[in-house]
């Protein structure tokens, strides 16, 4: 495999940031006592984060619910955000 010192480099930058985003998400979610999922947790890290960058505004998050508690198991609704509201 042929790659220069940039490639691996940024992968290992994108690999960094996925673990932190992962811990930062883990924590979150610990620290939240009303028992939210681990995937509404990091949509509503995330719509922060790019809130904060001026990617986006006005974040309107819709819950991801499920029939199982842990987060996982069949979706009765999904999550999303509307572009116009």
């Amino acid at each position: 495999m042929n790659q220069t010192n940039g490639t691996i480099h940024t992968d290992f930058e994108l690999e960094q940031y996925l673990l932190e985003l992962y811990h930062e998400v883990n924590s979150l979610v610990y620290a939240d006592e009303d028992g939210t999922s681990k995937e509404n947790k990091f949509t509503e890290h995330v719509m922060e984060l790019l809130a904060e960058s001026g990617e986006t505004e006005s974040i309107r998050l819709c819950p991801c619910k499920s029939s199982a508690k842990s987060g996982h198991g069949e979706l009765k609704t999904k999550r999303g955000f509307p572009l116009n509201c």
